[in-house]
Formats: C-alpha cells, sequence, structure tokens
C-alpha cells in the first residue's frame, strides 16, 4: 500500500479534466484571453521560424487553436496529471489562505463574484473584492497591522496567483515582471467593472522560500493594472504597456469566434518541441536554462513553449508532425516505446496551420 500513489490516481480519476470527459462550452472565459504583441521576436529568432515555418506573431494568453479544440467539444488527448492537480489545488488554498488574512484586516467585501460579457460572451470568476484602505502606521513610521478603509469607499480588485521556483522568483519579485496570462485575465475583470473599480491589484504569492532583499526576504509582490477610460492604454504600476491597447485584447476574442463558427483550424500560436537551432538559440540568449538544456542535449527532454507542455490537445495537435513521439501519445498509438530524439534543425516540417 502506497498512500500517495493511490491519492494520485484517485485525483487523476476523479478530476473534471479527464480525458473521457467531453468540454461543454457556450461562452468564452476570462481565461481564454489572450493577445498578440505589437513588439516582434527579435531578427535572428525570427528567420529561424520563417525557415521551420513556425508562427512569427509573439502572441501570450490562451492558444486560439486549443480554444477551437475546445468549442469543438474535442476529446482532451493530455489530461492533466496528479502533479499538475495537486499544484493547482496548493495554489486554491493559497488563495484561501490569503482571503482569510483580508477578512481579519477588515478589508474584505466579497469572493467568486460571477461575471458575464454580453458583448463579447465572456464569464468569469473574480477571486476577491476588498475596499480601498490606508495603513495605519507606529509612531516610527512602521506598519502596524492596522488599517483604515477610504472614504468614500471604493471596491478594488484582487486576483491571487501563487508560484514557486527559481526562475519565476527571480523574474516576479526581483525584475517586477508579471505573467502575461494573468495580466491578461485580470484586465477583463477590470475592464468590465470599469468605472466602479478603479483599478485591479494582482497579487502574487511564493510557495518556496522567496528571494532575499535589503529590506528583508521577499516572499510576495503586487501589481497595479489600470485601463485608461479614453484611450484604452493599460497601465502596470503606472507605466504605459507598449504591445497593446484593451481593444486588441478583444480583438482576439472576435478572431477566436470568427474561426469557430466557420469550423476553420486555426494555426499554432506556440512551439513543441523546438527545432535544434532555436534551442541554441534561445541557450544563447539565456531564455534556456542549463538544467532543461543538459536534460535536451541527453534526448531526455524536448523544450517547448510551456502553453505546448501544459496543454490537454498536445497530442491532437501535433500528432501530424511528429506522431507517436508527442509526449502522451495514447497508447494504442505508440505501440512500442520510442527513444526521443530531438527534430534536427534541417528538417523540422512543423507546418503553421
Amino acid at each position: 500500500m502506497n498512500i500517495i500513489d493511490s491519492v494520485n490516481s484517485h485525483i487523476e480519476h476523479s478530476w473534471e479534466g479527464l480525458d473521457f470527459l467531453i468540454r461543454d462550452k457556450s461562452n468564452f472565459h476570462a481565461r481564454d484571453v489572450s493577445v498578440v504583441f505589437k513588439s516582434k521576436f527579435a531578427k535572428d529568432e525570427t528567420d529561424l521560424r520563417k525557415l521551420h515555418n513556425l508562427a512569427t506573431e509573439k502572441v501570450e494568453g490562451k492558444c486560439l487553436r486549443a480554444l477551437f479544440y475546445d468549442f469543438q467539444k474535442q476529446v482532451v488527448t493530455n489530461p492533466t496529471e496528479s502533479s499538475g492537480i495537486r499544484t493547482m489545488d496548493i495554489g486554491n488554498a493559497c488563495e484561501d489562505m490569503e482571503r482569510d488574512y483580508y477578512k481579519s484586516l477588515g478589508i474584505f467585501q466579497s469572493a467568486h463574484i460571477r461575471m458575464f460579457n454580453k458583448d463579447y460572451l465572456i464569464s468569469g470568476e473574480v477571486d476577491n473584492l476588498i475596499w480601498e484602505y490606508e495603513d495605519i502606521l507606529l509612531p516610527d513610521g512602521h506598519l502596524s497591522g492596522r488599517v483604515k478603509i477610504c472614504e468614500p469607499r471604493r471596491l478594488i480588485g484582487v486576483e491571487v496567483k501563487s508560484f514557486w521556483g527559481y526562475y519565476a522568483e527571480k523574474e516576479i519579485l526581483v525584475n517586477g515582471i508579471p505573467k502575461w496570462n494573468h495580466v491578461l485575465q485580470a484586465l477583463i475583470y477590470l475592464d468590465h467593472y470599469k468605472p466602479n473599480i478603479p483599478y485591479w491589484l494582482l497579487v502574487y504569492l511564493s510557495r518556496g522560500g522567496g528571494v532575499d532583499t535589503p529590506n528583508g526576504r521577499m516572499f510576495g509582490r503586487q501589481f497595479k493594472l489600470q485601463i485608461s477610460k479614453l484611450t484604452g492604454e493599460i497601465f502596470i504600476d503606472g507605466m504605459i504597456v507598449k504591445e497593446f491597447k484593451i481593444e486588441d485584447v478583444y480583438g482576439r476574442f472576435k478572431k477566436a469566434q470568427f474561426l469557430i463558427e466557420n469550423n476553420k483550424l486555426p494555426d499554432r500560436d506556440y512551439v513543441y518541441n523546438y527545432p535544434k537551432d532555436l534551442v541554441e538559440l534561445k541557450y544563447k540568449k539565456g531564455e534556456i536554462g542549463k538544467s532543461a538544456y543538459g536534460d535536451w542535449q541527453n534526448g531526455n527532454k524536448y523544450i517547448s513553449d510551456w502553453q505546448c507542455s501544459y496543454c490537454g490537445y498536445l497530442y491532437q495537435c501535433w500528432k501530424d508532425v511528429f506522431g507517436n513521439t508527442v509526449r502522451g501519445a495514447p497508447k494504442e498509438v505508440l505501440g512500442v516505446e520510442t527513444k526521443m530524439e530531438a527534430t534536427d534543425s534541417t528538417d523540422s516540417g512543423v507546418p503553421k496551420g
């Protein structure tokens, strides 16, 4: 008897992401949001992507092809494994814990608020609404742990995300760069509730040890999101986002709706199993870590966009390119074990659409 293995098997066979469950979607969700950046890949990477017929647009958020499969009610070919389910459950527990702190602080107003955008058929669920407040300081200027609700009262949205890992801590905590898919989701909520809610807070909590700073150990960071009422420009901590505006976000939903209604398979927005020369380029630029690069060199790992790595339709999407070597290919397709081989840079054969 191994209780960990037993639990892992149980949650894999009882979770709603099972491969035999069919999606039933009639509208978009805020998590389906995506956008094409105005900024492009560097020329050397763009040239390689053109050489291998890969997507050349820099996309963040939900892949339109995965969204298309959702609305087609395709069977999930790569269901989430127990490790992923446990990670999501831990993330939910962190959010619940943080909400309890808001309640103790006296700033909590409501949670799990359902929203629906009738213009674009987007549904969603807001994590938290809190009252805008001011900190009460001690005589020496330090925080007292008590707050005062601002008058007149204003509600503020709070989206809570947890994460772990050295690279995520460096990117979010040290460099101050939030995950774009999280930003996009929060912007959908903020735009829906404006002007009643003036800004949204994207709050990150590290599930690891955090990072040391001159002012102590940092294990969390918040980002303030705003949208200009006049121009649709987006601001993060007061700095304008040059990559896109809010209308660009809704433009992607419109494109997705057109493709779905006309049964047109979208191009892939992301890449599974980078060609050899793209791996080498990204490693040279520091975009791939030494450990992952070493595993790839030894033939033990593919290097892909993370969106592909976690996609439930990975096999469905890439079987025409890599066949039975796609991770998670059904056993009846695999037949016999196949050794993982990195795609050669001169013969990737990866089609765009």
